[in-house]
């Protein structure tokens, strides 16, 4: 293990620490159990190409509606980790919410292709969503699986 290895791991320690010691409340969160944002991008810039700590941080964006961050978020993911099912699954969610069916479709098929037993299985929430954004994917890709 080099020094630089090391240190880095030291510093994603001791930020998992410091998001352990901050109560809820003061990361403007209430009975959340997720980490903020601004200790995920600490954490994504203490290591960058961790691609765990890429999704994490582009789920937060999500949830958040920023969708140009988590766009990007995930496409870093990728890039770090190209086999990543869940990262194309993310990005297809996101391009059919923002109606941009062609992308949405490349990136659900690759997540398919990539992991076909659990790719297109979604909370409740992401599909209901998806089905308010954009109901002739939803239905195209899920014929009968949701009601």
């Amino acid at each position: 293990m080099s020094r630089f290895q090391s240190v880095r791991g030291l510093f994603m320690l001791a930020a998992f620490f410091l998001f352990l010691l901050i109560p809820n409340h003061a990361r403007g969160q209430s009975n959340s159990q997720e980490p903020s944002i601004d200790v995920l991008e600490m954490l994504v810039s203490i290591a960058p190409e961790d691609a765990k700590a890429q999704h994490r941080l582009g789920v937060a964006y999500f949830r958040l509606k920023r969708y140009k961050d988590a766009i990007n978020t995930f496409k870093r993911e990728i890039r770090i980790d190209p086999e990543s099912a869940g990262g194309f699954k993310a990005l297809g969610i996101i391009y059919a919410l923002l109606g941009r069916n062609e992308e949405a479709l490349d990136a659900l098929l690759e997540s398919i292709r990539l992991c076909p037993v659990d790719s297109l299985e979604l909370t409740p929430e992401q599909y209901n969503a998806l089905s308010r954004n954009n109901p002739r994917l939803a239905k195209k890709l899920f014929k009968g699986t949701y009601k």
